[in-house]
């Protein structure tokens, strides 16, 4: 009955978003609640088909192009909680605008008898915690911290760059190739070598390819970098780091020649 279940979430999300009232309606209880939190569009509670189908035409009416994704899908038998992403496009632009968001899904009999949006947005923490699932809250601040240092790299913030870093941390690049390969202690001797190298550019973008979180601790990624030299010569990397974390600060930063090998530090296998 578990697998059902999915197989119902999965259906359900689908159907909203293609907004088919019909294909929603058909794996819920006819005396089925759907609550949304009170930070939500259209909160409160539902319940039976007319009132659950009248919220989510006002739901579709209101967000402009929305999009449910799933990110985490939790299987706990007679109930299933998602952690997704809600986005929507901005008025008079193809660009989209998203939030994260928690779902708990209770069934009964192989039918959805409960939805409740646990929270999401700025709630997006409390959420996880109130869902049990504290551990993926903290991977997901690391992995906000990984694409904002990223992000402050890109625009030669090194300031920022380095406020993710823990006193103690370490940059291990004793891996790589050429004359920066050695290991760098205490942020600011991480500043220096990130100044030293990326000062040898006239520009600079490193972006993420694959992410991969491991534990509460640990953040693998894999990326590409394109660089533009002084004299013009442009150059494309291809890098594997895994990052470490204690208490949301970067502790360690290991630089791996292999995507496999960078798995492999992080207690993976590919």
């Amino acid at each position: 009955m578990s697998q059902e279940n999915v197989e119902i979430v999965r259906r359900l999300v689908d159907a909203w978003n293609r907004q088919d009232p019909e294909a929603v309606l058909a794996p819920i209880h006819p005396e089925g609640e759907y609550v949304n939190a009170p930070a939500a569009v259209e909160p409160g509670t539902r319940r039976g088909h007319d009132e659950i189908v009248a919220v989510m035409r006002k739901q579709w009416e209101i967000l402009s192009n929305p999009l449910l994704e799933i990110d985490r899908l939790d299987d706990r038998g007679d109930e299933i909680i998602t952690v997704a992403r809600v986005s929507r496009t901005m008025p008079g632009s193809d660009a989209r605008i998203s939030n994260p968001i928690v779902f708990s899904w209770k069934f009964r009999d192989g039918k959805l008898i409960r939805l409740e949006q646990l929270g999401g947005g700025a709630n997006f923490p409390d959420a996880l915690k109130a869902a049990g699932l504290s551990e993926w809250a903290m991977s997901q601040e690391n992995v906000e911290i990984v694409k904002a240092a990223i992000a402050a790299t890109n625009r030669g913030d090194w300031d920022a760059v380095i406020s993710y870093a823990a006193p103690n941390c370490r940059w291990d690049a004793s891996r790589d190739l050429g004359e920066w390969r050695g290991v760098y202690e205490t942020p600011e001797g991480v500043r220096r070598a990130l100044e030293g190298f990326y000062g040898l550019w006239e520009s600079w973008r490193i972006e993420i390819d694959e992410l991969i979180e491991v534990g509460e601790e640990t953040v693998v990624t894999r990326q590409t970098g394109s660089f533009r030299g002084r004299d013009g010569i442009e150059v494309t990397t291809r890098t594997n780091w895994v990052w470490r974390f204690r208490d949301g600060a970067g502790t360690e930063f290991t630089s791996y020649p292999s995507w496999n090998e960078a798995l492999e530090a992080a207690g993976l296998a590919e």
